[in-house]
């Protein structure tokens, strides 16, 4: 997974969503 500073705040809620299924 590539990730991005810019989107690196973005991503944590994603990540977060998707690692809680």
């Amino acid at each position: 997974m590539v990730r991005f500073p810019e989107a690196d705040q973005h991503w944590n809620d994603y990540a977060q969503e998707v690692d809680s299924g």
